[in-house]
């Protein structure tokens, strides 16, 4: 499996919100988004959409939570 990794300074968040809609990605504090990429399991086309798309229109929108709480299903 290789990881893409992105920084943002709200990162956490950022997971959350990802989650909610489907696009599961890792979080390591204090600022890393992390995404698994296996080509048994995801196309170039699925992480492009994840990372991209959905990544670009939370942070257009500002829908995500920049301090959500410390406890909860992301790492």
């Amino acid at each position: 499996m290789q990881f893409s990794t992105l920084r943002h300074a709200h990162a956490r968040g950022l997971a959350v919100a990802l989650a909610e809609s489907g696009v599961i990605a890792d979080m390591r504090a204090p600022d890393l988004l992390r995404f698994g990429v296996n080509a048994l399991y995801n196309s170039h086309r699925e992480m492009l959409t994840a990372a991209s798309r959905r990544l670009r229109d939370l942070t257009e929108r500002d829908a995500y939570d920049p301090v959500p709480p410390t406890t909860g299903p992301v790492t």
